[in-house]
């Protein structure tokens, strides 16, 4: 009688590391060889505000179970914002530029983001106008 293992085989540290690497060249941070992967990928998440805190440790210990969680969290959470880029760039949607109320809402929105909503842009504001009330 043959016996099938119950859990699955578990990902080994070089299966972690090579998808860290193909997230960082995802992100076009894998030109930066002067860097290990660690400070790589350490400046990715800080510069993407990332949830998941890691540490060094963490990752230079990536086949070790109780890293896990917060190691899996963290690369899911790269390659949901992986999935939404290639979703966003995939879209029929004109761009910013071609597309007017797209424009003025990015522009008022940064407007508001730096505290001066007060002074939106006049022209987009007329432009607008024309629009609504055609």
């Amino acid at each position: 009688m043959r016996t099938f293992p119950l859990e699955p085989p578990l990902p080994s540290a070089k299966d972690i590391t090579e998808t860290l690497k193909f997230i960082l060249c995802r992100f076009e941070l894998s030109s930066l060889e002067s860097q290990k992967l660690e400070d790589k990928l350490q400046t990715l998440m800080k510069s993407l505000n990332c949830p998941v805190k890691l540490n060094k440790s963490t990752l230079c210990t990536a086949g070790t179970p109780h890293h896990w969680p917060s190691l899996f969290a963290a690369i899911h959470w790269l390659a949901q914002l992986c999935k939404f880029d290639d979703n966003w760039l995939s879209s029929a949607q004109p761009p910013a530029s071609e597309n007017k109320e797209l424009s003025y809402a990015i522009e008022s929105y940064l407007h508001y983001l730096r505290g001066k909503d007060d002074q939106v842009d006049i022209n987009l504001s007329r432009s607008w106008n024309k629009k609504g009330s055609g």
